[in-house]
């Protein structure tokens, strides 16, 4: 993967994230913010996911509250994000964030 194809990969990413969180925050109790590069959600008790591109290593690392920091490489015969453990970014983001009560579909 080239860095265009990096940085357009992680942009659809990033935008999926944040519409998914903001779609099953029906209360509206997270404040989810997206900047170039780097999403960040904060839950209720003011704990926070802080989601970013590494462009060095054409990675998404994640700091997590739940499951701690992560670095995720795509793997381009799944078209997924992986850590080193073979977990899902999306998957563990989903179970990190259901420890706070939202459901993402």
């Amino acid at each position: 993967m080239n860095e265009a194809q990096y940085l357009e990969t992680v942009a659809e990413l990033f935008s999926l994230l944040t519409d998914r969180v903001e779609l099953a925050d029906h209360e509206q109790l997270f404040d989810v913010d997206c900047v170039p590069g780097i999403v960040t959600i904060t839950a209720p008790s003011g704990k926070q996911f802080v989601i970013n591109q590494h462009l060095p290593t054409k990675q998404i690392w994640v700091s997590s509250p739940i499951s701690g920091a992560g670095h995720f490489a795509f793997d381009s015969s799944k078209s997924i994000w992986v850590n080193s453990s073979g977990h899902e970014l999306c998957e563990v983001l989903k179970s990190d964030l259901l420890s706070y009560g939202l459901t993402i579909s």
